[in-house]
């Protein structure tokens, strides 16, 4: 399966002018612990996270409204081609000690989110479609008794 099949597409975003105030309250409203910061061509240049936001601003004493978005953004983020497959994507995720990935076109630009919790979704629903078979199969089979005897008994 490739990422792009199994990603969200309908991604939050922020520009990194921005102040992390209005970011926040996006993120809040959108129910999301991210937003990926793209520039005028929609390719991405950050992530904000809601730890980058506790560590970088608040934990800081600043004043959320007066530091831009790339001043508190984890710049140039681990991106995945919409075209790889999941595995290849969990690779990543690995390498790079994150949870979730921007999903990039074929241009580089943002197409839309892959997240642990995406995979583990999908390959829940396949676990349990195996389940399900196996159980369905294991109804199928014949006991020794039904099994027709042999010609030569």
């Amino acid at each position: 399966m490739t990422v792009g099949s199994l990603c969200q597409r309908d991604v939050e975003v922020a520009t990194p002018e921005e102040n992390v105030l209005a970011a926040t309250r996006r993120m809040r409203d959108a129910g999301v612990g991210s937003l990926v910061v793209c520039d005028a061509r929609r390719h991405p240049v950050g992530i904000l996270t809601d730890r980058d936001v506790v560590v970088r601003v608040v934990a800081e004493g600043n004043d959320p409204a007066g530091v831009t978005v790339s001043d508190a953004m984890t710049p140039d983020p681990a991106t995945v081609s919409e075209s790889v497959s999941t595995h290849e994507a969990v690779a990543q995720m690995c390498r790079h000690r994150v949870r979730r990935l921007p999903v990039v076109g074929h241009s580089g630009e943002l197409a839309g989110m892959i997240a642990v919790d995406d995979v583990l979704s999908h390959l829940g629903g396949e676990m349990s479609d195996l389940a399900n078979l196996l159980d369905k199969t294991a109804h199928c089979q014949k006991s020794p008794e039904e099994e027709p005897s042999s010609v030569g008994e």
